[in-house]
């Protein structure tokens, strides 16, 4: 169920910053990923959260 969410969030990302594209929109959506205090193999790159 992540990939749904994150591309949503990707959408909003892109909204936003319409020039961003490809590996700028990949590296702004890592950039607003809310780390987490659990393994990356557990949990991967955090949390993201449309704001």
């Amino acid at each position: 169920m992540a990939t749904p969410h994150v591309a949503g969030i990707a959408a909003l990302i892109a909204q936003e910053l319409p020039s961003a594209r490809g590996i700028q929109l990949y590296h702004e959506l890592r950039r607003r990923v809310r780390r987490l205090r659990f393994p990356r193999a557990d949990v991967g790159n955090g949390l993201g959260e449309a704001i």
